[in-house]
């Protein structure tokens, strides 16, 4: 972790993650390449490369830091809700600002609700502030209709990372949250399809 992102946490904020923090900057490195191969056919102006570019930089270190410290800061969900209502209002993401205003709100106020009603039962953590606010980030990303089969995008994601080695109970929902979010940008339509067949396939 960088000393100045360091400045916004405390203590408190930051564990010990899956991978080894000296490996932070390679981990930011690999999935900004990841997330900008899966972006490109969704860039068409000078304009947009740079909005999918900070998009992707922002996510990858995300990532990185859910996956070494545990950790998802409000100094890059911050600027992620700030791009989501640019790109609504300019055009680049395909939901009006009311939607993506109306999305956020649902996604934050939900998931917070939820975390504190299983928090209360069964006395123990169930999500942190920062998976709650990127949630909610999210939301304003996606707007309403897509928030449940993006959670459970997220889910899948999570469930594979749950199966790696830990060196404690915290499990880096992080990850599974920005890839959900990505992919469901750039490959909705493929991703779609691919959940109708999977409830199609249950049922």
């Amino acid at each position: 972790m960088f000393a100045f992102e360091r400045q916004f946490l405390t203590e408190d904020d930051i564990s010990e993650g899956l991978i080894p923090e000296k490996f932070h900057i390679i981990l930011t490195g690999l999935f900004f390449l990841i997330f900008g191969a899966l972006s490109l056919a969704s860039i068409a102006t000078a304009m947009e490369c740079l909005f999918w570019g900070i998009t992707s930089l922002v996510l990858a270190r995300l990532i990185a830091l859910d996956l070494t410290n545990h950790t998802l800061p409000n100094i890059y969900i911050a600027p992620l809700c700030c791009f989501a209502l640019i790109g609504s209002l300019t055009g680049m993401l395909p939901i009006t600002w009311q939607d993506a205003l109306f999305g956020g709100a649902i996604a934050f106020s939900s998931v917070l609700a939820l975390s504190f009603l299983i928090e209360f039962l069964l006395k123990s953590a169930f999500l942190g502030g920062g998976d709650i606010k990127f949630i909610g980030a999210s939301g304003l990303w996606l707007g309403w209709g897509l928030l449940p089969f993006y959670m459970m995008v997220a889910c899948f994601f999570t469930i594979i990372i749950s199966f790696l080695p830990s060196k404690n109970n915290h499990i880096a929902f992080g990850p599974g949250l920005c890839f959900s979010l990505w992919l469901f940008l750039h490959q909705k339509t493929y991703l779609m399809v691919l959940i109708n067949k999977a409830f199609a396939f249950i049922s």
